[in-house]
């Protein structure tokens, strides 16, 4: 007898692929703890060469020309992605390069 399996495509997208290493990462590791917990390493490299900058999400944002509240957004969220010709303004807002970002 066959069984029937309901799996979401969320649930095929977390499963570990057979003979590699599981990917999860504990919660909480080689997290800067001004940054949020959610916020993807990009995002928290970002937020940290801001605040080293002294800027506000606003003077970046206006630097990169990009929406402050995407730039918050991206900030917090592991969601949030940037396209490259964002990722080059922001780096270049932050007098860096995307390579050290």
């Amino acid at each position: 007898m066959r069984e029937h399996h309901n799996e979401t495509m969320a649930d095929l997208s977390t499963a570990p692929v057979a003979g590699e290493p599981p990917t999860h990462t504990p919660p909480g590791f080689g997290e800067h703890p001004s940054a949020s917990p959610l916020a993807s390493d990009l995002a928290r490299r970002v937020r940290h060469r801001r605040t080293e900058l002294g800027l506000s999400v606003e003077e970046l944002a206006k630097r990169a020309g990009i929406d402050p509240g995407y730039l918050r957004y991206f900030e917090m969220s592991p969601q949030a992605t940037l396209s490259a010709g964002t990722l080059q303004l922001m780096a270049l807002a932050l007098d860096t390069t995307p390579l050290v970002l």
